[in-house]
């Protein structure tokens, strides 16, 4: 469980225009060290997301920003899941630029 925090820079990216939780952003989870996600989830209206049912295993999880080259770059967390039925919640948010 996490959730997304979006940055509105201003077209020179010297200033923050605004600020605000993701709605509706895509969040990416692979496992291990595999080359690409095998599930995404849309945030929800308050910018949280969730995934379920994970097997034991490091995990990355991540979206999308579009930061000064205007060239989609990913920006991530690692988790991991030791246990069964651990409920796992992302400290600081994942914070892309728009």
């Amino acid at each position: 469980t996490g959730w997304i925090w979006v940055q509105d820079w201003n077209a020179e990216r010297t200033s923050v225009l605004s600020e605000y939780v993701g709605a509706d952003e895509d969040v990416f989870i692979v496992y291990g060290d595999d080359p690409f996600h095998f599930d995404n989830v849309k945030t929800y209206h308050d910018g949280t997301f969730q995934f379920n049912n994970l097997v034991k295993g490091t995990y990355t999880v991540y979206a999308l920003s579009d930061p000064t080259t205007r060239k989609l770059e990913p920006v991530s967390k690692t988790v991991t899941i030791e246990r069964d039925f651990q409920h796992v919640v992302i400290e600081d948010s994942i914070v892309i630029i728009k």
